[in-house]
């Protein structure tokens, strides 16, 4: 089991959701931690209510410019400091869109998708692995998603991006694995957990108010794991170091589904999705 107070981690994606919720474990934890959100209000929110300040840096994780401006600032606020790199990183921004058919989506609304939920990812993994492996031991986390194991009807854009989280994962554990085995690369694929990606959705189509709402409330409704247990299973699995969490009961059934029927499992999720009113025809 890992010891991580005094470690510095940084977490992207922290003003809301999982994001906020590990910042608050990470905190109990003593260790020291660099957010970022593109809501700097929520982000600021989530800095008061933590045992001590963190570095917070308000930027699109989609820009790459951004991030190099980033790791600036975050070099600048350590140079007087012990501070040697960080020894972790979270990506954990990331964005959904409103269910629509696969030929009806704008290209410009799945660019949108993949660049925050893939590029985000790629960009803070790229810009702090070579001080990740000047460590000792250091981890990279990824937040993938339950529909980066199995993907659904019309939410292209969004499990397109995720099952390219977890590909880069995969891909970057190996070369860990053969090159730098201190550096731990983990992807994560939550289920349903009660944040507000439904709600902060990018809205795809000119639907009323209304269809979208209802909508939205039969997404909502399994969304049900609280973001600190969440949380807790995350930093647990960190604790670890762990390579592959899978959160909540959802997540576990899908991803065994997925393991014993891979080529099946589209029509026997295709029966439950209909049930629950997140597919229509």
């Amino acid at each position: 089991m890992n010891d991580l107070s005094g470690k510095v981690f940084l977490i992207t994606g922290a003003g809301s959701g999982i994001g906020k919720a590990l910042a608050e474990k990470l905190d109990s934890l003593n260790v020291s931690l660099i957010l970022n959100d593109i809501n700097e209000g929520a982000l600021n929110e989530v800095a008061k209510s933590l045992s001590k300040a963190p570095l917070c840096l308000p930027f699109s994780v989609a820009n790459k410019s951004e991030w190099v401006t980033a790791k600036a600032k975050i070099d600048r606020h350590f140079e007087r400091t012990y501070f040697s790199g960080i020894d972790g990183i979270i990506n954990n921004a990331g964005i959904s869109h409103d269910s629509i058919a696969f030929e009806d989506i704008r290209e410009e609304d799945f660019t949108r998708v993949m660049d925050i939920n893939f590029y985000g990812a790629l960009f803070g993994t790229q810009m702090f692995l070579p001080e990740l492996k000047a460590k000792k031991q250091a981890w990279v986390v990824n937040i993938s998603s339950i529909f980066g194991v199995a993907s659904i009807g019309k939410l292209s854009a969004y499990c397109a991006s995720k099952f390219a989280v977890k590909g880069l994962s995969e891909s970057l554990r190996m070369e860990a694995m053969a090159s730098f085995p201190h550096v731990t690369v983990c992807v994560v694929h939550p289920g349903g957990i009660d944040t507000a990606i439904a709600d902060n959705a990018i809205h795809v189509d000119d639907r009323d108010d209304n269809a979208r709402n209802q909508e939205m409330n039969s997404f909502n409704k399994q969304l049900v794991m609280p973001p600190a247990q969440a949380a807790q299973v995350i930093v647990s699995g960190i604790l670890k170091n762990k390579k592959r969490i899978l959160i909540g009961k959802d997540a576990k059934l899908i991803d065994w589904i997925v393991r014993i029927c891979p080529a099946k499992y589209t029509k026997l999720l295709l029966t439950q999705i209909k049930k629950r009113g997140l597919l229509n025809d």
